[in-house]
């Protein structure tokens, strides 16, 4: 229950309204769950429950464009890296589930492990990033000057 506290409050300093926080915060939970959802989808369940390849072209576009709202918010507004590199995990999920969809309608299969390895890549800087800013309160500020 600290660590939630400490991370809403971490989202308030970060973002200069409160429209643009909870914006944030809505589009980090809606689509950390989808993320969650459709991984588990695509490693455990596809053989169980197919799903055609316009429906995933589809959701992965309308993933993405979630993925853009946060992006705008993230580097727009933000202060938070942690928030930007995560919009980056994000990216290559959506992009990954959309180049499935779009080969799947072509009858082609999209190489996963290459995939994986990315989101393992941006996933650790993520959490490296995520520590010092929660740790050494590190937000960007952007129109401070560097201290020497």
């Amino acid at each position: 229950m600290i660590a939630l506290r400490q991370i809403v409050s971490m989202l308030r300093e970060g973002f200069p309204s409160r429209g643009t926080w909870l914006a944030a915060a809505v589009l980090l939970v809606v689509l950390d769950a989808t993320t969650v959802l459709g991984l588990i989808w695509r490693f455990l369940l596809r053989d169980a429950l197919p799903a055609s390849p316009g429906v995933l072209t589809v959701v992965a576009l309308v993933y993405l464009v979630a993925v853009m709202d946060l992006a705008f918010l993230a580097f727009g507004f933000g202060k938070l890296r942690c928030i930007r590199a995560a919009v980056w995990f994000y990216l290559s999920v959506g992009l990954y589930f959309l180049a499935s969809g779009v080969l799947g309608g072509m009858s082609r299969e999209i190489a996963t492990w290459p995939w994986v390895l990315v989101w393992i890549v941006t996933l650790i800087q993520v959490v490296v990033i995520f520590s010092r800013e929660i740790d050494g309160g590190e937000i960007d500020h952007p129109n401070e000057t560097p201290r020497e």
